[in-house]
């Protein structure tokens, strides 16, 4: 495959993201990459990540395996590379006002995550008390590593700002850390599958989310739902934190029921798939592609399990026989709409009237 065509590479993105494109235009799967490489799955599902640096052997495989030129990999491989010190190095902070002009301070006095003040001794007094640091050293340690998470993954994401996604991260822990001290208990998450599933039908966000937090944190699982600042285009979040607890955050970014469910059971499936990793944001970006394919399959596999699979496509698209078809899954109506939408057996402007709609005061 020549070089010019069929590559469209992303230099700020891991070479990953470029193979990823390339092996879903020819519908190959990671292990069929992986058999083709040489290598084992492990290693493939790393290289896709950008965990994995690509020397001359892997050059040449890759060549020979997806197509584009030794050179063409080679140098995709250093381009990323330079554009990741790029980004550490300007993302240095070395004042107190650089670092209050880099935070969504608006948005955190709009939400009431700090005091709305104007001193700017005052502030910067609140913000470090918001991050539980004593200063800015102490904030670079322990933060630094997050945001950097957060702008490796911005290769496909909407207009995106690390140190938005990381304050919004950091209220969400600050929620869920009040929640649950147990630990992480994964046999007992997968128990509590059926529960949670039954959920889907109630209709009222505020009957079935105590009862969303009380069944998962009795499995060590803290779940949160918070605003998103500006520059966090994020729908969900989960990480493993201190102690063995695990944080589902959610952004009711959709506000109805098929988005919220999706996510949810989403990152329930990170937890349950990919828990020895620490960190998954869904904010639209591809860095961690295998495992979302993963986690979309298993979330879209609960909703709607594969014995009805076929009914989404072949039954009457009309409201009523949706209506009798979500009676038949056991789930909501506003779920099978989604399902079937984001198959394409529906279009994205059809039966949206059976999805329910939140808002963010029936929280509490």
């Amino acid at each position: 495959m020549p070089e010019a065509e069929g590559f469209q590479p992303r230099w700020g993105s891991p070479p990953g993201a470029t193979i990823t494109d390339i092996l879903s235009e020819n519908a190959m799967s990671v292990e069929t990459f992986a058999d083709l490489l040489g290598e084992g799955v492990t290693f493939a599902s790393e290289l896709l990540r950008g965990e994995a640096v690509i020397d001359d052997e892997i050059a040449s495989s890759l060549s020979e395996t997806v197509g584009g030129s030794k050179a063409f990999w080679l140098r995709r491989e250093e381009q990323y590379r330079k554009a990741q010190e790029q980004a550490r190095s300007n993302a240095t902070i070395s004042s107190s006002a650089e670092w209050i002009a880099r935070l969504p301070i608006a948005d955190m006095k709009r939400f009431g995550w700090i005091p709305n003040t104007r001193s700017a001794d005052v502030l910067f007094a609140e913000c470090l008390k918001f991050f539980a640091v004593p200063n800015l050293a102490a904030w670079e340690a322990s933060y630094r590593p997050v945001a950097r998470a957060a702008a490796y993954r911005l290769s496909k994401s909407y207009v995106s700002d690390p140190m938005a996604i990381v304050t919004w991260l950091r209220f969400a822990e600050k929620n869920a850390e009040r929640i649950t001290s147990r630990k992480f208990d994964a046999v007992a998450l997968q128990e509590s599958l059926p529960a949670l599933r039954k959920l889907t039908l109630v209709k009222d966000l505020r009957l079935f989310m105590p009862r969303v937090l009380e069944i998962c944190a009795s499995c060590g699982v803290a779940v949160v739902v918070v605003p998103t600042p500006r520059g966090c285009p994020a729908s969900g979040a989960t990480r493993v934190m201190g102690g063995g607890t695990a944080m589902i955050a959610l952004s009711l970014r959709y506000k109805t029921d098929d988005q919220f469910w999706f996510t949810f059971f989403h990152e329930v499936a990170h937890l349950l798939l990919h828990s020895d990793r620490a960190f998954f944001l869904e904010d639209g970006s591809d860095v961690t592609q295998v495992e979302e394919d993963e986690a979309n399959e298993f979330s879209a596999k609960l909703l709607i399990p594969d014995e009805y699979s076929q009914r989404l496509m072949t039954s009457n698209k009309g409201f009523r026989n949706v209506i009798r078809l979500a009676v038949s899954v056991g789930t909501s109506p506003g779920i099978v709409v989604g399902q079937m939408q984001h198959k394409g057996y529906l279009r994205f402007d059809q039966l949206n009237s059976l999805k329910r709609r939140y808002r963010w005061n029936e929280l509490g």
